[in-house]
């Protein structure tokens, strides 16, 4: 058979839904109508960060079992949940330091980050350890020193990065998980 007549024979039985058997049309819509309605999509930090506890103590609060729905989304890091916050679709909410916020705003890396922004509310004290070998007793015995500051991206190494330029102390960062830099 020509193509052309395959072609022809599919749009007409696509223009003429008559054609083909249909369903009873009924007052109650379908499950798959209500499904999306009232969920919000929360972004965390990564797996071993506390955001995730977070997320998942706000999900069991607000879920009401009906109209209201939080979904934790695990992310990549507090810059990495800012791309996503602007630019994927189904992120509604993300968690992350405000002083990444403000990194944010101060390198300029969303332009016009006030106009689809919104600070919510403060949800915990972060927590920042500094753990360093038995020969350092101080901070300022850092400098000049290779400190892992987690990963690249992530609200700990923005933090880290900030504090040190802050205490005019160099030093030279690395970027390794956590538990590879302890080792």
């Amino acid at each position: 058979m020509n193509r052309w007549i395959i072609a022809a024979a599919m749009m007409v039985a696509l223009a003429f839904p008559t054609a083909r058997p249909t369903q009873a049309k009924s007052a109650v819509s379908p499950p798959e109508a209500g499904v999306n309605r009232g969920v919000v999509e929360l972004e965390t930090g990564r797996a071993a960060g506390i955001s995730v506890r977070v997320a998942e103590d706000i999900a069991n609060i607000i879920d009401d079992g009906a109209t209201r729905r939080v979904l934790p989304v695990i992310g990549k890091g507090s810059l990495q949940n800012l791309t996503d916050l602007k630019l994927l679709r189904g992120i509604d909410i993300a968690i992350l330091q405000v002083d990444v916020l403000d990194y944010a705003r101060q390198q300029n890396l969303f332009p016009g980050i006030e106009n689809w922004i919104t600070y919510i509310t403060k949800l915990y004290n972060e927590e920042f350890h500094l753990l360093a070998r038995q020969d350092i007793k101080g901070i300022p015995d850092l400098a000049n020193q290779k400190v892992n500051v987690d990963l690249r991206g992530g609200g700990t190494a923005i933090t880290a990065a900030r504090l040190f330029d802050l205490l005019k102390i160099p030093v030279t960062t690395t970027n390794d998980d956590q538990e590879v830099g302890l080792e």
